[in-house]
């Protein structure tokens, strides 16, 4: 029973169960960069612009995870902050994650601004 009380504390989700593991997070980080600039290139195409990209190092690594409970509904979804390394940059982020075929994938995004005094 200690060891769990002890497991549950030091966790960064509210659920053991509904986590995304680092590894998950970047895949889902990727995967939503691409659709991301996909859409960019596709409204642009469709305008008859021209759009080029400067594709900096991927993320390499996720740190100061904390996810909340699963929300209601089918499939497993989250609310996740955590913080992504980028070679140049670090960016954090909340996210909503939800669990699809296996693969979590973010459905909403929102970069938090760091406040300067």
């Amino acid at each position: 029973m200690f060891f769990m009380l002890l497991l549950a504390a030091t966790s960064c989700c509210a659920s053991l169960l509904l986590c995304p593991t680092d590894t998950e997070l970047i895949d889902a980080l990727v995967a939503h960069d691409t659709a991301i600039k996909k859409a960019v290139a596709d409204e642009a195409l469709r305008k008859g612009e021209i759009v080029l990209f400067h594709l900096p190092q991927g993320v390499w690594q996720i740190q100061d995870v904390s996810c909340g409970e699963r929300e209601p509904g089918d499939l497993p979804t989250t609310t996740c902050k955590f913080t992504a390394r980028y070679a140049a940059r670090d960016v954090t982020q909340i996210a909503r994650l939800r669990q699809q075929n296996g693969n979590w994938r973010i459905v909403e995004a929102h970069l938090v601004e760091p406040i300067y005094r």
